[in-house]
């Protein structure tokens, strides 16, 4: 959810950031409230919701994706569940 604190603009670099602390064979588990496609919020956030291509820019930097869920228990704050994994570097 630290990534949606933020203005879009600032996502993308911050997803970077986010993606390169994950260490050779760890995990990192998303979650986040889900925006339809776009940021419906436009300027009024926080939160600024994540587009599911902005959850998908989390699997950079070696980082593969293991699962992506839309849960839609609670609406209207539909959210993202979402893991990603680094494989363990070979010499």
């Amino acid at each position: 959810m630290t990534v949606q604190s933020m203005p879009p603009a600032f996502h993308p670099p911050a997803t970077a950031s986010v993606s390169r602390f994950v260490a050779p064979g760890g995990t990192l588990l998303v979650v986040a409230t889900a925006a339809p496609g776009t940021h419906p919020n436009g300027e009024n956030g926080p939160p600024w919701p994540l587009t599911r291509a902005e959850i998908d820019a989390f699997a950079q930097d070696g980082l593969d994706t293991v699962a992506v869920e839309h849960l839609d228990a609670v609406p209207p704050w539909h959210r993202w569940r979402a893991e990603f994994h680094r494989g363990i570097e070979r010499p």
